[in-house]
């Protein structure tokens, strides 16, 4: 069987479990509304799947409707053979349409420095990638569906990255089901100067899902499973190395 097929028959449980609790909750409200979506579609800061070479993302915080949050963030890594510097910043805003109907917006920038080892000698590479985010949100206070789009340009490509997510809380026994699916699509353009050529792109799904249980005050415990199926040019174009035309990954936290 397809490995992605296999994905999708091992989460088909948590999904038709998701559906009534979706339906069951959405006549019920919470004393507080909850702020809209970050456009990144995350819930919870958990990856239990990740690319190799993929960054480490860490997700905004929750944005209130009528605020606008700028955030600047620089990493570092001064080892000599993976010298690198990331700065990455963005500004958002949400605000709300409709009752329960919300839209948020932001603008991102990612610079990356790194040296890179694998043909004659080693490569200063560079890399800003920057671009729009939007989400649309229906949130009625217990229940919310999200739906949002990315995109970033580069010098050796562009990227588009369409998402869904949804949640749902059961108040009388203090449980949160999540769901989200996620698609990566990037095109991959290096002309000769960088000792090969490509002209091709690589994509990934991503599906995750989470069930957290609250016990005494302060204390939940929550599952988190995650599958991963990419294909296309996986390799980086600016390295010598080799990885297969596709390849499968789940994880799972607890």
């Amino acid at each position: 069987m397809d490995p992605f097929l296999k994905l999708i028959a091992s989460l088909a449980p948590l999904f038709l479990l998701f559906l009534p609790l979706l339906a069951g909750c959405a006549s019920e409200r919470l004393a507080a509304r909850e702020v809209l979506a970050d456009p990144l579609m995350r819930f919870h800061p958990g990856r239990p799947v990740r690319a190799p070479g993929e960054p480490v993302v860490r997700d905004h915080l929750p944005l209130p409707t009528d605020t606008v949050q700028m955030q600047v963030r620089a990493e570092a890594d001064p080892g000599e053979q993976v010298a690198a510097t990331w700065l990455t910043s963005s500004v958002r805003t949400a605000v709300e349409l409709a009752a329960g109907f919300g839209l948020e917006a932001g603008y991102g920038l990612e610079l990356e420095r790194e040296r890179l080892y694998g043909f004659a000698g080693p490569l200063d590479f560079e890399r800003l990638r920057h671009g729009p985010d939007a989400a649309l949100v229906y949130d009625d206070g217990t229940s919310v569906l999200r739906a949002g789009y990315r995109y970033r340009t580069a010098f050796d490509g562009d990227l588009h990255e369409p998402s869904v997510a949804a949640r749902t809380l059961i108040l009388g026994s203090d449980t949160r089901v999540e769901l989200g699916y996620r698609r990566t699509m990037a095109a991959i353009h290096v002309d000769a100067d960088s000792e090969q050529e490509v002209d091709d792109d690589r994509s990934a799904d991503r599906i995750h899902a989470a069930v957290e249980q609250g016990f005494l005050p302060g204390v939940n415990l929550r599952l988190e499973v995650a599958g991963l199926l990419e294909s296309g040019y996986l390799q980086n174009p600016y390295r010598l190395e080799q990885h297969p035309d596709s390849r499968a990954r789940w994880g799972a936290l607890l």
